[in-house]
């Protein structure tokens, strides 16, 4: 697949809450990124970096409470 047939990353109104907290970890994240393009994240520490990209490429479920601990 070429990167003209490639479709482009969308995400849309992505929301997280680990189950132990009552404030969301991601709130209403969204975002359309083209084939080839590149996306820079950045913030300070604890700020849902990491829970953004473990949700978008499946290792979290978003849009739902979760627990690491289970």
């Amino acid at each position: 697949m070429s990167q003209t047939d490639a479709l482009p990353l969308v995400v849309d109104n992505l929301s997280f809450r680990y189950r132990d907290r009552d404030e969301l970890a991601i709130r209403d994240v969204s975002f359309e990124l083209e084939a080839g393009k590149v996306l820079l994240i950045a913030g300070a520490s604890g700020c849902g970096k990491t829970t953004l990209i473990r949700c978008i490429i499946g290792w979290e479920s978003p849009n739902a409470d979760h627990n690491p601990h289970n």
